[in-house]
């Protein structure tokens, strides 16, 4: 009897395919709800920055900025479809890479398949694949260093070890959240090997990653010192880019709670957690938890630390948007309720090898059974976020500042309402806008937002003076 060779290579690369099948039933779903122009806030914010590479709110995020810069030159749409759809990139590999980590768990292709679905479609994930933000490219990294512990533990190759601290460097050029992975790759390191850092030439090849890191932040200082039309980081000087590094403007909002208030936090915790599935998957989560605390103790302890970090910094950090915050946690939920999934199907399959002829055609149709039930759970998680996540026909942003900026004489100063009136504007003057005109938007916050003076009278000559405004003009304008 001869083999097929389409059956010999499905059988030898079957990873390979469900990873593409993944990437591509992920990156379909988040295309098809994109936000298909500019956006608001921070998400304009990201659009324009990558035209004009200027500096953006701390912490800088480099690394993001550079990719999409490269990104960018995509012969599709408009910038700022491309940088929403750079989002969904990552966000659709992130699912390959948990679909990955899952089949070195559990070995069951079919959970780790609709466990990697209920994480890409998960609510606060899909919200930032569809917008140009930071947050997908994080959860990849984060996502790619468990996979490599993975293997460390696998193989003891230091290889992994040295790749995992390599991807930690430089996801610190991207953003700061991906330290709710540090302790992991201690943790997971030590588990497979306790001499690993009792070696020179270990902690030397794991303290050389991080010259890439400062390497990646050199380089918002030296843009800052060639005066981008944009710079909100108002980097004049080491101090400054010191204070800019280490959170800026947002240094205050850490460490604000205590007592009642911490546990009024916690809550809120939980509260954004629950929301990123249905009820049926937060079950699957909850017994997967259970028992890879007691079947996979030191594979449970490092992801359960991602959930730790995770928590402190959720608690303890105070800003309006702290609920996007959660994507590493919903990830490690993602994992648990795979080996759930995992369990079930091989308590099942252990069954019906135990028991007669006779129960045997009843029990055989359990497995397909309960195969349908899970596949069912997964799409449903997707239709239910999906109408949360649906961003396509958004096009308000763009059409309100075609309407402000086409309608205001050349050379004119717009008084935007708020932060995200003005960061809308800023993407539509300065990337879309058919005339030469330059119009400057200020934001009247409390954190101050700079267009670069210098810039504008040495490149465009135009000399203005600094422009500021008081709460009591703002509301006498009002």
């Amino acid at each position: 009897m001869t083999i097929k060779p389409v059956t010999l290579f499905l059988s030898k690369n079957k990873n390979i395919l469900v990873s593409i099948i993944i990437f591509i039933i992920s990156f379909l779903i988040y295309s098809i709800t994109l936000l298909p122009a500019v956006g608001t806030g921070d998400v304009a914010k990201f659009q324009f920055i990558t035209y004009n590479m200027g500096i953006p709110h701390t912490t800088g995020y480099p690394l993001y900025i550079i990719i999409a810069k490269i990104w960018s030159f995509l012969p599709v749409g408009t910038l700022a479809y491309r940088i929403n759809l750079l989002s969904a990139f990552f966000a659709s590999l992130a699912g390959v890479v948990i679909y990955l980590i899952n089949m070195k768990i559990t070995k069951n292709l079919f959970a780790g398949f609709i466990s990697s679905l209920i994480f890409c479609f998960s609510l606060t994930l899909w919200s930032q694949a569809v917008i140009a933000e930071v947050y997908t490219l994080n959860i990849f990294f984060i996502a790619l260093i468990v996979l490599l512990l993975l293997n460390f533990s696998e193989t003891q190759k230091n290889i992994y070890a040295y790749g995992a601290f390599i991807t930690f460097a430089l996801a610190l050029g991207n953003h700061f959240l991906v330290i709710t992975a540090f302790p992991a790759i201690i943790a997971g390191i030590l588990f497979a090997d306790k001499k690993f850092f009792k070696s020179i030439k270990n902690i030397i090849y794991i303290i050389l990653p991080f010259i890439a890191t400062l390497a990646l932040y050199s380089f918002l200082f030296i843009r800052a010192k060639s005066h981008p039309i944009y710079n909100e980081g108002n980097i004049d000087s080491i101090s400054s880019f010191m204070w800019y590094l280490t959170g800026g403007i947002f240094k205050g909002q850490f460490f604000k709670f205590g007592g009642t208030g911490l546990f009024s936090r916690f809550i809120m915790f939980l509260n954004i957690l629950f929301n990123q599935f249905t009820l049926p998957v937060l079950i699957l989560g909850t017994i997967g938890f259970f028992l890879m605390a007691v079947k996979k103790t030191r594979i449970f302890i490092m992801l359960f630390s991602i959930i730790i970090v995770n928590m402190i910094i959720i608690i303890n950090y105070s800003i309006f948007d702290i609920d996007v915050y959660i994507i590493p946690t919903a990830l490690i939920s993602s994992i648990f309720s795979c080996y759930s999934i995992y369990f079930l199907l091989e308590s099942i399959t252990k069954a019906i090898s135990r028991l007669n002829r006779r129960h045997f055609k009843f029990l055989k149709s359990a497995i397909p059974v309960a195969m349908i039930i899970f596949t069912a759970l997964s799409f449903y998680n997707i239709g239910y976020n999906f109408r949360i996540n649906d961003r396509s026909k958004e096009l308000a942003h763009y059409t309100r500042s075609r309407n402000i900026a086409t309608k205001v004489e050349n050379n004119a100063v717009i008084i935007p309402e708020d932060y995200f009136v003005s960061m809308s504007l800023l993407y539509y003057i300065w990337v879309e806008y058919e005339e030469n005109s330059i119009m400057v938007p200020f934001s009247f916050i409390a954190n101050p937002y700079y267009i670069d003076l210098e810039y504008l009278e040495s490149q465009l000559g135009i000399k203005r003076e600094p422009f500021r405004i008081t709460l009591e003009q703002i509301n006498a304008y009002k």
